[in-house]
């Protein structure tokens, strides 16, 4: 995946070639940042064997919630100030469809993509987006196919890690575990969703149980290096099409300058 810099400039890149696209079509457009900040505190997903931390904070549910809450506000915020959100509302309504259509297409599902354990997925072939990103990238529907894949290559490769011998090991050693200590979960997440609406002590209580399960299992270790090693093999095997066509869509679009399309 590209770094955040990396993301920023393909971000930019696209902006102006839309920006060039709209002005084309007759409208105004102006090119924004990439919204978030990209810092955000890793989730993790095999949880996690530090007790001291889970004595402390437990979950850090209540920090979690303050931070998606200042995050919503912030997104809020953001589309308000948004000058392409203001200029769009400001068009009469006529003016606003076809804005909308310049912009995002006049088929919405022109290009289709279907992928087992994400679904379908749709764009269009003839907005300025569509039309830039085919710019940038290459074949649209292999773009949006290989960014898909490349973006959830967890999800995809899910299946396999959860029937790997390895993972099934420590996930059984974790749940017997917590079941002696009193809490009877399934997983690491449902110990988590378990307390959701729990007062701070029966959280602590809780993820210092889990923590310390979690390290005398090796669930996270298990969880990390089954998790690498099936997305290497789907890298390298079944998606090894998509992610060959993704490193090279990007490379290409990171040297520009990418042309105006249509030219």
């Amino acid at each position: 995946m590209p770094t955040r810099q990396e993301q920023e400039r393909l971000h930019l890149a696209e902006q102006r070639l839309v920006a060039t696209c709209m002005r084309g079509r007759g409208f105004t457009y102006t090119a924004t940042p990439l919204g978030g900040t990209g810092d955000a505190p890793p989730v993790d997903p095999y949880g996690s064997g530090d007790e001291a931390r889970a004595r402390a904070e437990g979950y850090g549910l209540a920090a979690f919630r303050a931070r998606d809450a200042a995050e919503r506000r912030t997104e809020e915020r953001a589309r308000r100030a948004d000058p392409n959100h203001r200029y769009a509302a400001s068009l009469p309504p006529d003016r606003r469809e076809a804005y909308d259509t310049a912009l995002l297409g006049t088929r919405r599902d022109a290009v289709t993509v279907r992928l087992p354990g994400l679904g379908t997925l749709f764009t269009s072939a003839d907005g300025c987006l569509s039309e830039v990103r085919g710019t940038l990238y290459g074949d649209l529907r292999k773009w949006t196919r290989a960014k898909a894949v490349v973006s959830h290559l967890r999800t995809l490769t899910a299946a396999e890690r959860e029937r790997d011998p390895r993972w099934t090991r420590a996930l059984d050693a974790w749940r017997s575990c917590m079941r002696k200590a009193g809490f009877p979960y399934g997983t690491p997440a449902e110990a988590r969703l378990g307390v959701q609406d729990a007062g701070p002590d029966e959280e602590r209580r809780t993820a210092v149980a889990d923590a310390r399960c979690n390290r005398a299992a090796g669930l996270a270790k298990a969880g990390a290096r089954t998790e690498e090693d099936h997305i290497g093999a789907a890298v390298a095997g079944r998606f090894r099409e998509e992610a060959d066509f993704h490193a090279r869509a990007v490379a290409r679009a990171l040297a520009g300058p990418a042309r105006t399309p249509g030219t």
